[in-house]
């Protein structure tokens, strides 16, 4: 990447559309012994994305290394380019170190709680069924009025990132 921010690689593509999709692929020495484990063979995900686009599934691609081998020094080959998710590109641009306002009341009568927007609203009859356990069940009004009844006026989203499930637990059930 040509640009670094405060510890924050990057860097812009001239030619990307809006709703095109992308994936990075790293280039660099196998040397695990070293901490190197560069793997030019797996399409990696945006750590800054906005959305992704595909569902993660589990296969043997995966695997860093050669899961017949089971040795850390034999690299695996095998491409995830259809098995992983991608990037989806978007038209907002994304600022490295840009940090949001906050809320925009005094701190003395500031009041805020942490919540999962599932823990918040999955179990509420008052928020549409559909929308329950998701981002969009905390703009329900029902939700925004609890919220204000109880003197909160900023709430910390905890987590708000993708995730994967293990692949162990998925095999699971």
């Amino acid at each position: 990447m040509p640009e670094c921010t405060e510890d924050v690689w990057h860097g812009y593509l001239n030619d990307i559309l809006p709703g095109q999709t992308y994936g990075y692929r790293v280039y660099g020495p196998y040397a695990p012994e070293h901490g190197h484990r560069f793997n030019a063979h797996k399409l990696l995900v945006d750590p800054y994305a906005k959305q992704l686009r595909g569902r993660l599934v589990w296969s043997d691609a995966h695997s860093a290394i050669e899961r017949a081998a089971r040795a850390p020094t034999c690299r695996s080959t095998v491409a995830t380019t259809r098995v992983a998710c991608r990037r989806l590109s978007s038209s907002m641009r994304h600022s490295p170190g840009a940090r949001n306002a906050g809320p925009q009341s005094p701190s003395r009568t500031s009041s805020y709680t942490r919540r999962t927007s599932k823990g918040l609203t999955q179990q509420r009859d008052d928020v549409p069924a559909a929308w329950r356990g998701t981002f969009r069940a905390l703009t329900a009004p029902a939700v925004i009025d609890h919220l204000k009844r109880l003197g909160v006026n900023a709430l910390e989203l905890l987590p708000i990132h993708a995730f994967v499930d293990d692949r162990h637990l998925v095999e699971r059930g």
